[in-house]
């Protein structure tokens, strides 16, 4: 039974009894959009193989997560790699620990009751070392550090600065040979390209082997032709592949896959150590008492038009036979894989390490036409010209760059999105010169279209429009489309033009037919609603005849407010004669304090004293009939006004 399995390698050998073998052929490479590749090898075998692969240490954990071993004959199969500690790790299991860069002084400190040799500029000594220190001297007006080794010797403990020590030897053999493994370590831990992973199958006779794995891999690109002729739209696709591995790419299928599948990276090379908690020796201490914590309470949208730049005036020399590009035969056949989509080179191709290739991969008639599509962020006085184009190709079209030929010549670039079958895109390519946009914003009076009253609340609804108007201007000889992106607002409706209307996540596609060297114009006219809200209570005079004028109010309607009215009338009178009587009581107030104070200063057995002393009684009974008379109309307003809000409380009108 034929099986396919795919894979990446580098580097790849077969070892069989001792025997070096030619290594596997690279027969299929499927390459995505995520960042990775997937290399298929494959190749006919007999008896027990050992098969060795050789990998770059940040290649290892891609290949251990995505492996894929098969034996035709089903046979057993085991994979074994050296395990990698991680290098701080291992070197602090040494007698000196290196992991963290020690220097001099710190090297000698891990030494301590170690025997070595120091070779200083005055004399060579042997002893045990005791430990480092720390001393400070004087220069000038500043301590300068001093590092110092303490050493016993046979004459005694010796002590001198590490800056004399030209050298030092361990004499303690398993103390040296501990120091030389831990270097080895460090010197081993620079070479990242010697890591293997050993394949072992164990069975009988010739069948075939198969292997697959995925590595990090540069992203396949396309780029497109677009060629617009007599209404009639031809679409070419090239793939680019980059083949960045360390062995050629011969005869070797491709596959292109549009989408972005998730890819991550994860380290299963490396040992994994788990902190484990430190549990003490019980014994048997007094138990504290425990402290509880406290318990809480528990319209489809289209992409974006990219910016297209200004092309340079058609070049002669450029012009380009469609015909023979039709004739062009495509190397490639497209098909569904799940949810993405898969183009299979269909040769077999050769493509050197460290090199890339063009391959292509579509080639169709496409439905659609050119057109004109104005924009004013993108240019604010001219339209672009564009085609309209429906991916009729059966494929998936990755984004890329698209160059569009016209009447044989270069017309412009423009960028396709991510396009799938079906979809219809715009592609801008060069500036319309031939056409003018002037584009002219004014809004509208505001409007009441609704008033209703609830529960002695009036809520008005007004309407608030704008009218924008694009004035065309074409110098062509012949009609042409122009698409409008007119800008789309969150809660304003479009109520000019009427019908049909394309609309992406930020623009309305307003359609428009251009006669040859006509002026047109197209009225745009968006509506958003608002609500004001009022309590009747505080409605004045002016506000209510406000709503009594307007057109949309009932009958009803009407005559509440009418009563409304009067009845804030009867209110406002009584209001206004209890402001007019507090003034008159303040008059007679300052009166009577004005006759005391005149009283304090004449003879109170004078004429004027009794004069005045009448005058006082007088204005006393009239202030006190003042009050009196503030007090009814206060409650006479009050009994008013209460009536008035019991009366709101209960009405609903439309």
């Amino acid at each position: 039974m034929a099986t396919t399995v795919r894979s990446l390698c580098t580097g790849l050998m077969l070892c069989w009894a001792g025997v070096v073998l030619a290594d596997i052929p690279l027969r299929h490479v499927t390459m995505y959009t995520s960042g990775v590749s997937y290399f298929e090898h494959a190749d006919e075998i007999a008896g027990p193989v050992t098969l060795e692969l050789r990998f770059r240490e940040e290649q290892v954990p891609d290949v251990l997560k995505s492996l894929v071993v098969l034996d035709s004959a089903a046979g057993s199969v085991l994979a074994t790699y050296d395990a990698q500690d991680p290098l701080t790790r291992t070197l602090r299991g040494f007698a000196i620990d290196l992991s963290d860069h020690p220097d001099l002084q710190t090297l000698l400190s891990r030494l301590r009751g170690a025997k070595v040799e120091v070779k200083t500029s005055s004399a060579d000594y042997i002893g045990q070392v005791i430990g480092t220190e720390t001393r400070y001297r004087k220069e000038g007006d500043q301590e300068v550090p001093q590092p110092r080794l303490n050493l016993h010797t046979a004459e005694g403990i010796r002590s001198f600065p590490l800056e004399s020590i030209q050298s030092f030897s361990i004499q303690q053999d398993e103390l040296a040979a501990d120091l030389e493994a831990a270097l080895e370590v460090l010197a081993s831990g620079l070479d990242t390209n010697q890591k293997s992973l050993r394949i072992h199958f164990e069975g009988d006779g010739e069948r075939g082997i198969q292997l697959g794995y995925l590595l990090e891999s540069p992203l396949w690109k396309t780029s497109y032709r677009l060629v617009i002729e007599d209404d009639a739209l031809f679409l070419q696709g090239w793939g680019h592949v980059d083949n960045v591995t360390d062995r050629d790419w011969d005869n070797v299928r491709v596959s292109l896959v549009a989408g972005s599948p998730i890819s991550f990276r994860q380290d299963l090379f490396s040992p994994i150590y788990v902190e484990r908690p430190v549990v003490e020796y019980d014994h048997g201490t007094v138990t504290r008492p425990p402290v509880f914590e406290r318990e809480l309470e528990t319209l489809r949208a289209e992409a974006p038009l990219a910016r297209a730049r200004r092309p340079a005036a058609p070049m002669v020399a450029m012009e380009m036979d469609v015909a023979q590009m039709r004739d062009q035969a495509v190397q490639a056949t497209g098909q569904e894989a799940g949810e993405l989509f898969r183009y299979d080179i269909d040769q077999p191709v050769r493509i050197p390490r460290q090199s890339a290739a063009m391959l292509p991969i579509v080639q169709a008639e496409v439905e659609g036409s050119a057109l004109s599509i104005f924009n004013r962020n993108t240019n604010a006085k001219h339209p672009l010209n564009a085609v309209e184009f429906e991916n009729s190709s059966e494929a998936a079209l990755m984004q890329g760059p698209v160059t569009v030929f016209e009447a044989g010549v270069y017309a412009g670039d423009a960028r396709l999105p991510h396009t799938g079958a079906g979809e219809k895109r715009l592609l801008g390519y060069a500036v319309d010169l031939a056409t003018d946009v002037d584009v002219q914003s004014r809004s509208l009076p505001e409007t009441i279209t609704r008033v209703r009253i609830v529960q002695g609340v009036l809520r008005a609804e007004r309407s608030q429009r704008n009218a924008t108007t694009y004035v065309v201007n074409s110098t062509r000889d012949t009609e042409r489309e122009l698409v409008i992106e007119h800008p789309y607002r969150s809660g304003w409706d479009l109520r000019e033009p009427s019908g049909e209307i394309d609309r992406t996540a930020d623009h309305y596609r307003l359609r428009l037919d251009l006669a040859p060297k006509e002026r047109t114009e197209l009225r745009v006219v968006e509506e958003r609603m608002l609500e004001q809200t009022f309590r009747l209570m505080d409605l004045d005079d002016d506000r209510i005849d406000f709503y009594l004028r307007q057109r949309v109010i009932s009958p009803a309607m009407e005559r509440l407010l009418t009563e409304l009215g009067e009845r804030r009338q009867a209110i406002g009178q009584v209001r206004r004669q209890r402001e007019a009587a507090e003034a008159e009581r303040e008059e007679e107030r300052a009166a009577l304090e004005q006759l005391r104070k005149n009283m304090e200063v004449v003879d109170r057995t004078s004429e004027t004293y009794a004069r005045w002393e009448r005058e006082l009684s007088q204005r006393s009974d009239q202030y006190g009939a003042l009050i009196d008379r503030i007090r009814e109309l206060r409650a006479e307003e009050a009994r008013l006004r209460d009536e008035l809000e019991a009366w709101l409380a209960g009405v609903n009108v439309e």
